[in-house]
């Protein structure tokens, strides 16, 4: 067994891990929010 397939197989809390994808989907969130905020501004720019 290799070294990174005991890493891998080590017990990863689950706790960390949903707190992990929580944090990321905030980021995601915070970042198409912005995107999404551009797009408005653009939007309302008189394209003439």
């Amino acid at each position: 067994m290799s070294r990174k397939n005991k890493i891998l197989s080590k017990k990863v809390d689950p706790n960390l891990f949903y707190e992990y994808n929580q944090y990321q989907l905030i980021n995601f969130m915070k970042h198409t929010e912005k995107q999404s905020k551009l797009v408005d501004n653009f939007r309302e720019l008189p394209l003439w």
